[in-house]
């Protein structure tokens, strides 16, 4: 088992800095102002709702666009939760069965049978402009009655002439997490939460029944001609979500909910930082079911609509994607804290500054990984990972071994930003299988020994270029509970090298014994 990182993967240069030092400039006048970045990305994003949206570079576009209630600090690690648009993280309230609350900070899991977490969001907070806020002379929705009055082609949402904002309210947490439910969305964390929060899995199920006597009246009208799919795309049905009860979830006042748990589950604050949970303004649910809107094939998961540091401006997921910085963004600042070095390394310098600092994200598909090292070069991008086969070209090791650009890159100002990725890539054994599976002792002695055997140290620097961290167990690096050290290392397999400081296989005697 091992922990990669994203060690040397990224190099970073100051996009006007690294424009600067090209004789051909690849982009037009007006095209590169400042504080815009242009960077790459490999795999088209099809998913950008957040009740629905798993993939990493689907979270990477929805997470600058969509805010849960809390957030990770920046630098800190390992890494620490903190609030985002709630005023702090609320401490669980825990009860019995009979209703009585448990005062003891650390009760026992098996007479906890409810716990409550009350949060509070901070007021003041805007979403991004949008015309599902607009609003006419009656203070209805503007574009409510449109009908078919779209005179043209509608290519993104900058072309609708009105457009508003309004303020983010609890009841916006609270419908997001009652989406969860929707068994069209088929979220990939509800079959998690709904172990904990409490009437979820029922209002699954209530939901699917809504659904069912919806279809079953529209095939009813239509008779022979009606085709669900069709339907259902040109005419979006619209669940009524706050229609039935869920005791899970309670809107204490406008910027204050409560969420109920089944049991003890501190996990759930984790779960709470994560886009599943932000806010969807129901304005943007009925607005994009109006069959006009859907016609031209606008939806939440093509514009979604947030109240994060950035809108999306442009979604042409097979060419291009522009983030453009959210005019109505609430306070925000860079951290004043951070970990040890942190200072050293320069990431202090912008202490308590106002965020964001790049106005623009201009984002192009590459699929490959030699043409956007190329165009690195050449000054289309920002940022670049390394593949391997140019990796000797980009980085050279210091006197320390610590790793950092070669003489060729830092003439260019080009600059390496190395991290640890919260992530693990593993080797499992088939425990059905006749020859290593099983449980016997000397069934468990010949995986060991094999584990031993595959030197992942060798391989990492090898095949990855050193970049990988030799994992001692399913808690990588910046997560609490990880132990770095000789303290951390797995007795079964490896050692502490005193020498290196790393960590390191058992000898390969140490497996012939074992075997």
């Amino acid at each position: 088992m091992r922990k990669d990182r994203h060690h040397l993967i990224a190099i970073y240069a100051a996009a006007m800095m690294f424009a600067g030092s090209c004789t051909n400039n690849p982009y037009r006048p007006g095209e590169n102002a400042e504080f815009t970045f242009f960077g790459p990305f490999s795999t088209p994003p099809t998913k950008l709702d957040p009740a629905s949206a798993y993939y990493v570079h689907e979270g990477q576009i929805i997470d600058q666009i969509y805010e849960p209630p809390f957030t990770y600090h920046y630098l800190k690690r390992p890494y620490e939760l903190i609030p985002l648009t709630a005023e702090c993280i609320p401490e669980p309230e825990y009860f019995d069965n009979h209703g009585k609350r448990i005062h003891d900070a650390d009760p026992d899991p098996n007479i906890v049978v409810r716990t409550e977490y009350t949060i509070k969001i901070k007021k003041g907070i805007m979403y991004q402009n949008h015309p599902c806020f607009a609003l006419n002379d009656s203070g209805a929705a503007y574009y409510e009655n449109i009908g078919s009055n779209l005179r043209e082609k509608h290519n993104n949402l900058a072309d609708f002439e009105h457009q508003s904002t309004r303020e983010l309210l609890a009841r916006d947490y609270v419908l997001q997490i009652r989406r969860l439910a929707d068994p069209r969305l088929a979220s990939p964390v509800f079959s998690t939460i709904a172990r904990y929060v409490l009437g979820l899995e029922q209002l699954h199920d209530l939901y699917a029944e809504m659904l069912a006597r919806e279809r079953e009246r529209r095939r009813t009208e239509a008779g022979s001609s009606y085709n669900q799919e069709r339907d259902e795309k040109e005419n979006p049905i619209v669940l009524d979500y706050m229609k039935p009860d869920l005791p899970g979830v309670m809107i204490i006042n406008s910027h204050t909910y409560k969420i109920i748990l089944m049991r003890k589950y501190p996990q759930i604050l984790y779960w709470m930082c994560m886009h599943f949970f932000g806010p969807m303004p129901e304005e943007a649910i009925k607005f994009y079911a109006l069959p006009t809107i859907a016609k031209q094939e606008f939806s939440i998961n093509k514009s979604p609509v947030g109240t994060g540091p950035y809108y999306l401006k442009v979604f042409k997921p097979n060419e291009k994607i522009v983030l453009e910085k959210n005019p109505n963004y609430h306070d925000d600042f860079y951290p004043t804290d951070g970990a040890p070095g942190d200072e050293e390394k320069g990431l202090l310098r912008d202490a308590g500054k106002r965020i964001p600092f790049i106005h623009r994200q201009v984002l192009r598909l590459e699929k490959e990984a030699m043409p956007t090292w190329s165009k690195f070069l050449q000054g289309y991008y920002d940022s670049s990972s390394i593949a391997n086969d140019v990796f000797d070209q980009a980085v050279q090791l210091k006197s320390d071994n610590d790793p950092d650009v070669s003489p060729m890159m830092s003439a260019k100002g080009i600059r390496l930003i190395t991290d640890v990725d919260t992530m693990f890539w593993y080797t499992a054994f088939n425990m059905l299988d006749p020859i290593v599976g099983g449980y016997e002792p000397g069934k468990a002695q010949l995986r060991q020994a094999i584990s031993i055997a595959l030197d992942y140290n060798e391989y990492l620097d090898i095949f990855a270029n050193g970049r990988g961290v030799l994992a001692q167990g399913p808690i990588p690096p910046g997560i609490f509970g990880y132990r770095s050290g000789s303290k951390g290392a797995n007795p079964f397999v490896d050692e502490w090298d005193l020498i290196r400081k790393r960590h390191v296989r058992q000898s390969i005697e140490k497996a012939q014994q074992l075997m």
